[in-house]
């Protein structure tokens, strides 16, 4: 399962900080596959055209899943923050949800995206439900 996310970064001219604000609204809900490992592709970039990429090869990304809004990270049923940044000078991340026993994430949960900047801003990219479906069948021929 491949989701593709865009982020557009407004930067402040007298400011050496960025702010980030999402094309959409920051909410997205996601269906993931709970037996396959699925992917969160994202692209930041910037420009009045939108077509200027970010490089983000100095920002940390996390990603976390839980069942309750007030539950720790601690109590996170997933947690991911090594994400692939091979492409991050072209504005282009992609953050792996890899379920070593997918079937115990059957059902609803939270998660949320959050970035720190290379100025050290921790920002939201995106939150939502989050639910893993069982594949129909595992037949593939």
């Amino acid at each position: 399962m491949k989701v593709d996310l865009d982020f557009y970064i407004h930067k402040h001219h007298r400011h050496a900080t960025d702010e980030i604000f999402a094309l959409e609204d920051m909410r997205r809900d996601l269906v993931l596959h709970a037996n396959n490992d699925n992917k969160l592709n994202c692209h930041i970039y910037s420009g009045h055209f939108f077509n200027d990429n970010v490089d983000v090869s100095e920002w940390k990304f996390f990603l976390t899943i839980k069942q309750n809004p007030t539950d720790s990270d601690e109590d996170a049923v997933y947690i991911n923050d090594d994400a692939d940044l091979d492409d991050a000078k072209d504005g282009k991340v992609v953050i792996n949800i890899a379920l070593a026993s997918g079937e115990d994430l059957l059902g609803n949960y939270l998660y949320e995206l959050k970035a720190k900047t290379s100025h050290d801003k921790i920002r939201t990219l995106c939150y939502g439900l989050a639910s893993f479906a069982q594949g129909l069948s595992t037949r593939i021929s």
